[in-house]
């Protein structure tokens, strides 16, 4: 959903790899291009090869959608019941709240002294 900087094999690019040169004044770098290609990986060589454009190239970056937590979370829950599908287990229901811990009184003791609750009071 967001855009990826990935390694691809791209023989006769319409347009020049960017790299990116701090050293040399602003005016003289190179401005990045932003393509939209389909590619398709190749496992025997770990990385992706152009197969087609799908759009012309823009010097702007293209707009794009962010994930959010609910998409993520749904999207994650998703998963963990096709993987518990493909075991053959049911998967267990997710609380959707998580557990309020009650707080505790503390009590304090000192080395040789019996502890004390919160009722006792010392005056040491």
């Amino acid at each position: 959903m967001k855009a990826s900087h990935i390694p691809l094999l791209w023989k006769d690019a319409i347009v020049p790899p960017f790299r990116f040169n701090p050293l040399l004044p602003k005016e003289e770098r190179s401005k990045p291009s932003f393509v939209e290609v389909k590619a398709k990986f190749l496992p025997h060589r770990n990385v992706f090869a152009f197969e087609s454009l799908l759009g012309l190239p823009q010097d702007k970056p293209p707009k794009f959608l962010k994930a959010s937590k609910d998409d993520k979370l749904a999207a994650f829950q998703e998963k963990k019941a096709n993987i518990a599908a493909s075991k053959g287990n049911k998967p267990k229901p997710q609380p959707q709240t998580k557990p309020v811990k009650k707080a505790q009184p503390k009590t304090q003791t000192k080395p040789g002294m019996p502890p004390t609750t919160p009722h006792q009071s010392s005056n040491f």
